[in-house]
């Protein structure tokens, strides 16, 4: 592994520590329903350094390695690095209080649109076209806004929540298109492997909310973790068919 890579690991790590004061320090009016008073766990201490850290420090050791051998230590190395911290707290967010807060959009979309408006300047390769991260979003809130359409036909009631269909038209514009295809697919998968192995483990009911946000952050932090690779074997996958 290439010396430049190594050191992401650490720092990695200490981001992972960090989003933990982070997390604890957001707004508690970030973390409720619009016109709701915060309750009172909210003022307190949310997460911990165990085990909450530990996975962050998991997480971010992981990813900014594998961030760093996709892009190189670049610029979009470091703004994608910086959009996946808002990401990640969002999905820690919705986990503990089935909240997606829609302050963290901005922080997902300026390095994104950052890593745009680099690649208009000549100095980026990240986005395949002009239109792909305005499809990405398109497609991101589309797809997702229809699934909710389809649940409240079939079920009369509310399946998805809209900050899942905010966030993931602004994971649409992170990944661009075709990116947010292989992202919405893989959290699809992920999501329906999960919730099979809690209904088996009689841990949820069949019909019981769960929360999405996590699932749709780690399609995209795949997607833009391998994008390459995804990339080539989805066009191997074409050619033979």
């Amino acid at each position: 592994m290439r010396a430049e890579i190594l050191w992401c690991i650490p720092v990695g790590i200490a981001v992972g520590f960090l989003c933990v004061p982070l997390f604890n320090r957001i707004p508690a009016a970030w973390l409720c329903d619009y016109g709701e008073t915060p309750a009172p766990e909210l003022l307190k201490r949310r997460v911990s350094a165990v085990p909450a850290g530990l996975l962050l420090a998991a997480v971010f050791g992981i990813l900014f390695p594998l961030l760093a051998a996709e892009y190189g230590i670049s610029a979009v190395f470091f703004l994608l690095a910086a959009a996946t911290v808002p990401l990640v707290l969002a999905a820690v967010s919705d986990i503990r209080y089935q909240i997606l807060p829609d302050e963290s959009l901005p922080a997902v979309l300026i390095p994104a649109l950052t890593v745009y408006l680099l690649g208009l300047a000549g100095k980026t390769q990240y986005y395949g076209s002009v239109a792909s991260p305005f499809l990405g979003a398109l497609f991101g809130g589309g797809v997702w806004l229809l699934i909710g359409l389809l649940g409240r036909a079939l079920y009369h009631r509310d399946s998805i929540g809209f900050g899942d269909v905010k966030l993931f038209a602004a994971i649409g514009f992170l990944c661009g298109f075709p990116g947010v295809v292989s992202a919405f697919l893989t959290a699809i998968l992920l999501a329906g492997v999960s919730f099979l192995i809690l209904i088996l483990l009689r841990r949820i009911a069949p019909d019981q909310y769960v929360p999405m946000g996590p699932y749709l952050c780690a399609g995209c932090l795949l997607q833009i973790a391998f994008a390459k690779q995804i990339a080539a074997f989805a066009a191997w996958y074409f050619s033979i068919l």
